[in-house]
């Protein structure tokens, strides 16, 4: 009813697994901002599925984040045999990475989340294009450049929340970073794009939990409010994991 935030100390672990939007009953000893639970129910007398958001409205059903990886070669650029441009062999890679049902970046969200988030597709959702060769690794360039060739090649970007694209290495591009990714905003509709100039799972997976608005997990060891490390919390992908 006051609407301010408390926080839940449980004696014991909870019962049953507890997700954002979950309405629940708790009995305990509060003190301050927390309450010490002793015990809790999910939903109360007025909710009977005990699956309500905090306003009380039924919490939505998850809705997949639809996302396109376009691997880029560059025309007229220097390839050679040590950098050779990326052929259907990367775009097979590349589907099995993002989508795959081993170590992809499809099932790490869907696991993670507890079926609450993922990144359906497969080899359809991935596309070979060209754009024209440029060192200076103008990013939102190649991106415009590689939206305007899959037009061309008919595919539909429309149906996309996230753009991925792999560019070629440094040597070819200029890019010397190993990916980036616009900071979103969970929820939104807006299209958010990354790039990445590795084929590589983590990297995707990463620059997308840009997208969907989260920052680096960093670590405060000495606990004074300062991150010491920036990247530090290798037991997250948005750290170094």
């Amino acid at each position: 009813k006051t609407k301010a935030m408390t926080q839940l100390h449980f004696k014991v672990p909870p019962k049953a697994m507890l997700r954002s939007g979950d309405k629940i009953r708790v009995k305990g000893r509060r003190l301050h901002n927390a309450v010490n639970v002793t015990d809790y129910a999910v939903g109360d007398s007025t909710d009977a599925s005990g699956s309500t958001s905090a306003n009380g409205s039924v919490a939505a059903a998850a809705t997949p984040h639809h996302a396109i990886v376009m691997v880029v070669n560059m025309t007229g650029a220097p390839y050679d045999a040590t950098t050779p441009p990326y052929d259907r062999t990367v775009v097979t890679q590349a589907a099995a990475l993002m989508f795959g049902s081993a170590y992809s970046v499809n099932t790490v969200y869907n696991e993670s989340s507890f079926s609450q988030l993922n990144f359906p597709g497969s080899e359809a959702n991935v596309v070979l294009v060209s754009v024209p060769y440029d060192s200076t690794c103008a990013y939102y360039t190649i991106s415009n450049n590689a939206d305007t060739a899959a037009q061309l090649a008919g595919v539909n970007l429309s149906q996309y929340q996230h753009r991925v694209y792999l560019v070629p290495p440094a040597r070819i591009s200029g890019c010397s970073w190993l990916a980036l990714g616009q900071i979103g905003n969970y929820g939104s509709t807006a299209v958010y794009r990354s790039w990445s100039t590795r084929n590589d799972a983590l990297a995707y997976a990463h620059e997308l939990g840009h997208n969907l608005g989260w920052h680096h997990a960093a670590t405060d060891q000495n606990n004074d409010g300062s991150f010491d490390v920036e990247y530090s919390d290798t037991s997250d992908l948005m750290g170094y994991c």
